[in-house]
């Protein structure tokens, strides 16, 4: 088949992985007939619109040049990594564009990468060097500003690659510590990313860096994984601590929710307690417990049960329509469920306000949370005897479990008062401060 027939035939294929970078375009300089567009192709705006122009020039080659200008082209594509494109007009190997599957799947799911994958943290290193990517790409991809548009150029880039590089992408997240992204792809694992609910609260309390000293926080992270050395690097670029507070806040933003219930594990372990509660808002913890049928019945694991159950509530919560119900009352009530933790099941409510908790106390005591998640999750463990589940909230103290502050003589909430969060969180802050410099020399 001739170049002219081959481009026609596989037009729309050539046009989403060719790329036609300025190595290429340098090595086709040399090719009869194509050389003498290359100046035009250059001028075009993005990609796509060099594809057209440079394939329109590959079918306007005259029939006695199209052999050697075959010939020369694939040599150039070659040349440049893009075997995948060059097998398109003569197979020489196993490399082929990537799949309609693998495309779509990135494709589909490109709103969220774009939200959470981090190409600076090792991730484009590992690329190159499993030869993924070249350094060319590389240099485009570092080129950008913000992660929105690292990640965005990454992609683009990506989807313009062989069928190999979709489960080298995956093998390189997994290999730089996000995994939540090879989760947002296939659905496949455990690790899961930030919730949205965690996301919006970074996003909302940015207020919160006046209040955070990253170089106290930076070692526990550093030895729980939450930060890599990469991280490390960009936070203490950053010129001054709120700087360093607000990319240390950016960056667990864009990790996984296992990094996040870290981070917020750290904040209360070095000394930053007030900054975790100001966060997280108030939460209630409560026990839910599995009523299973013929619990003497030596085949029934009770306790193995609940790990299961409580494993699916995780990523039900996170994911699933049919939590949607729940989600529906306990947001109207100014309620959420923060996390499931793994074992016994154990979920914690955070409330907004005095009136939350209120209505907390009264879906507690009515019963009607525990239909709500006896609905929601006992139908896929009904083969395994559960038959439902019920919450308990130790002594029913919801109503006393968050202090009241006398102010000028009017009772309020805490929660409800933000000036005495700041109040409470800059004399701490202040402390701190004295603290730093009292062990000065």
């Amino acid at each position: 088949m001739e170049l002219a027939q081959i481009v026609v035939t596989n037009f729309s294929t050539l046009l989403r992985c060719l790329d036609p970078t300025n190595e290429l375009l340098g090595n086709l300089l040399s090719v009869a007939f194509v050389k003498d567009q290359i100046s035009v192709i250059e001028q075009k705006p993005t990609l796509d619109d060099k594809n057209y122009a440079l394939l329109k020039a590959l079918r306007e080659v005259p029939d006695g040049l199209q052999k050697s200008v075959m010939s020369d082209f694939i040599a150039a594509l070659r040349s440049c990594g893009q075997e995948h494109v060059a097998n398109i007009f003569r197979r020489e190997s196993d490399k082929v564009p990537m799949s309609d599957e693998h495309r779509d799947m990135i494709t589909m799911q490109s709103d969220k990468l774009i939200e959470f994958l981090d190409p600076e943290n090792g991730l484009l290193n590992k690329l190159v060097s499993s030869r993924v990517i070249s350094w060319v790409n590389n240099d485009a991809i570092r080129s950008k500003v913000g992660f929105y548009n690292k990640a965005t150029e990454l992609i683009s880039t990506i989807l313009r690659k062989s069928d190999h590089a979709f489960q080298a992408l995956i093998n390189s997240l997994n290999e730089t510590g996000q995994s939540h992204i090879v989760y947002i792809l296939t659905g496949e694992g455990n690790i899961q990313p930030v919730s949205e609910d965690d996301r919006k609260k970074l996003r909302e309390k940015r207020e919160l860096i006046h209040f955070i000293i990253p170089h106290d926080l930076m070692p526990a992270l550093i030895s729980k994984g939450v930060f890599t050395s990469y991280d490390q690097e960009r936070v203490e670029g950053q010129k001054t601590n709120d700087d360093k507070a607000e990319m240390m806040f950016d960056l667990i933003a864009r990790k996984s929710q296992t990094a996040f219930d870290q981070f917020i594990e750290t904040l209360r372990e070095c000394k930053h307690e007030h900054v975790a509660e100001w966060l997280l808002g108030p939460e209630i913890t409560s026990m839910v417990e599995a009523n299973v049928e013929d619990v003497e019945n030596p085949e029934v694991d009770v306790q193995n049960l609940e790990c299961e159950i409580s494993e699916n509530m995780q990523q039900t919560i996170a994911n699933d329509d049919s939590f949607n119900e729940v989600k529906e009352e306990l947001t109207k009530n100014g309620l959420s469920v923060t996390r499931v933790l793994k074992g016994s099941i154990i979920v914690k409510f955070a409330y907004k306000h005095h009136a939350a908790l209120i209505s907390l106390q009264q879906l507690y005591i009515s019963k009607k949370l525990d239909m709500l998640l006896t609905e929601a999750f006992c139908p896929q463990f009904a083969t395994k005897g559960l038959k439902s589940l019920r919450v308990v909230i130790p002594d029913q103290r919801c109503a006393d479990m968050y202090p009241r502050i006398d102010i000028c003589g009017y009772p309020q909430f805490f929660a409800d008062t933000d000036r005495i969060r700041i109040w409470f969180c800059t004399i701490i802050r202040i402390r701190i401060r004295i603290q730093i410099v009292c062990r000065g020399p």
